[in-house]
Order: structure tokens, then sequence, then C-alpha cells
């Protein structure tokens, strides 16, 4: 089941009304010793795309069903969320969002919006995410837990019982076979130029993900180039039991060793009050290297490139939601993220410089 496309203006707090939560060529001739090689001129800096976009372009939105993409897929089943604009010059990136424990796409569209106004194709993915990680692991004598169980997820390998994802419930499969059907459907958006043999071509898709999604973000990072990866709320994987971290509770193994992205390519953003996790302790024990851009800085009150920083922090009040973690959501999730008095999503700013800049 497909939805009808719509053409959307900026979706405030009142469209999510439910809690659903980088060559070949010629060897240089060697200089002679009497002569001093040429250095090349340092290719000038990128400016940063700082600025939020107009949030009255129009995007273009549907729902997809996963089995409508492959019959094989027969678990969480609930629709993708797929947004671009016609409006804005394409990035020709893909922008991919991976939603946290129990939670369903349709409950990040401000988020996918923003993405699709910034010139990307977004995918807001469905896929097998109803036992959160840290839980099934956290205490488990095998502390190479975590990473099995989330190479399960991602590619549909069978590593350990703690999780059952099949190949065709996979992460990759599920977005292989979304973009295919895309590119059926919507043949002049690009969206096949992101699959290469079969496969996602991730050195075009900036990955991203909330809580559980920022942990399969970061893990999809560390096997594979990616331009960017920004974690909402994550990653949260430590050994102990679920909950805030002690001193006594280092971050999984798995987040420590050599990683494939750049440092440079991660950021993370975290409530400071978060109900699940302590990032001083979380962040101080990770081995991803954003440390080196410096210590963590605080967005409230602050504006962009927040000193150049990849680690951030909130303590913004959430909106008000039964929510039992309302902190936690509230880096990404619509029902709980911060709006400002003309309902535009104050951290705005902070996505656009840890997703889109």
């Amino acid at each position: 089941m497909v939805t009808r496309r719509r053409a959307l203006s900026i979706i405030g707090s009142a469209a999510a009304t439910a809690w659903l939560a980088a060559c070949g060529g010629e060897t240089a001739s060697k200089p002679s010793p009497t002569t001093a090689p040429t250095a090349s001129p340092a290719p000038a800096p990128v400016p940063l795309r700082l600025a939020v976009p107009d949030p009255q372009i129009a995007v273009l939105a549907e729902f997809v069903a996963p089995k409508d993409t492959d019959p094989a897929i027969d678990t969480a089943l609930e629709p993708h969320y797929v947004v671009l604009s016609s409006a804005t010059a394409s990035r020709g990136r893909l922008f991919l969002f991976l939603p946290g424990t129990g939670t369903n796409s349709e409950v990040f569209k401000l988020l996918a919006q923003q993405g699709a106004r910034n010139g990307f194709n977004v995918v807001v993915l469905r896929y097998p995410n109803s036992d959160a990680v840290q839980a099934l692991c956290g205490q488990h004598t095998d502390t190479s837990c975590f990473e099995k169980a989330r190479l399960e997820v991602i590619d549909g390998t069978d590593r350990t019982p703690k999780v059952n994802v099949s190949r065709a419930n996979s992460i990759e499969n599920r977005l292989v076979k979304l973009l295919a059907y895309l590119e059926t459907k919507h043949p002049n958006e690009g969206w096949a130029t992101f699959v290469d043999a079969g496969a996602p071509k991730w050195s075009s898709i900036v990955v991203a993900g909330h809580s559980q999604g920022g942990g399969h973000a970061a893990l999809i990072a560390r096997d594979h180039i990616v331009p960017r990866v920004a974690m909402f709320s994550s990653p949260v994987d430590h050994l102990g039991p679920i909950g805030r971290q002690t001193d006594s509770s280092p971050a999984a193994p798995w987040l420590l060793g050599a990683h494939q992205t750049p440092s440079a390519a991660y950021f993370s953003f975290g409530h400071a009050k978060d109900e699940n996790n302590n990032w001083d302790l979380q962040w101080k024990a990770l081995g991803l290297g954003m440390s080196a851009f410096g210590a963590p800085a605080n967005v409230d009150g602050a504006t962009p490139p927040y000193g150049g920083a990849h680690l951030l922090t909130t303590e913004a009040a959430p909106q008000k939601n039964s929510s039992n973690a309302p902190n936690h959501g509230s880096t990404a999730h619509d029902l709980v993220t911060p709006l400002s008095a003309s309902g535009q999503p104050v951290f705005a700013p902070v996505w656009q410089y840890v997703c889109f800049a």
C-alpha cells in the first residue's frame, strides 16, 4: 500500500498526533635534484551550509509499505517515509534516517523534511527495532553481543540468537528494494544513484538515526565510508544494564576500534538530562574520535557551528507528552522535540549543522 504523494509545506506539531516514537592517472615525473617540486594549491574549503532552508519550501512526501517493495519482507510492516523537494537543487545524496527502539518512520517528519529542503533525497526507514539492543546485550557475558545483534539487523546474517532478522528484513535489503521501487515509480528523481551492484552506495549516503537507529548508523559508518553520520541521543551501547551509565559501565567494544569513516564525519547530539544515558561518561569512553574537535558544546542560546564541536548537548525542555523519556526523544522526535512560538523546530539549526551542512 502506498499513499498518494502530496506536496507539503512545513508540518507543525499538529501534523503528528500520536506517539508512534569518496584515481587513476599517469605517474608524475620525479623532479630533478636541483628543482624543487611544485606544491599543488590546497583546495578551497567548501563553505558550510548553516542556514536553515525556508520551511515554506514545498516538499513531496509519501509513505511506502515495505511489503510493496519486496513480498519477502514479513515483519515491521509499518510504512517507510520518503520525501524530497523538486523546488530545491539536488545535492546528489541520500539522507537515511533510522528510528529508535519501537518507533515508526512517521514521527521524524520534521527532520526529514528539512533534509529534503536541503536538496537531499530522504528515506526514514522502517526496520525491525522492537527490542532495545542495550536490554539484549548490556549484561551478556559475550561483550561482542552488541556488534553481532546490530550487524544482523543491518545485513540479515545470522550471528546471535538475541535477534532474528532475515536478509529480506534487514536494513540493507529494505533500503535497496525501496530505492528500486522508487526509481520505477519516480524515474526522474535519482533514487537509483544510491545503489551500486545491488548494494547501498554508502559513499553517497548520509546515515543518521535516533537512539538504537543512531547506533546502527555508527556501525554502518564503521564498516563503510559515508559522507557523514549523525547520532541523535546515541550511541548508547555500554556494558551494564539499560539506563544511565556509571563509571563501571564503559562503552561497548565495537565503539572503540578502527572505523572506515573519518572521525571528522561523526556528530552526536544528546540531551544533558537524558533519562537513559549519561553523555559525560559515554562520550568520554568512545573511540570514534569526536572529542578531537573540542569538548561537548551546549547549543542552547548558541549558533552553528558551535565552535566546531562534534559533541552537542541541550537542556531545552521538550514538548509535553505522555512519553516516559521525553528528553531522550526530544533531539529528533516530532512529538517531543521543542518548537518555537511559530511552530518551527527549535533544533533546526542543530539538525542543519549535524546533518546537512
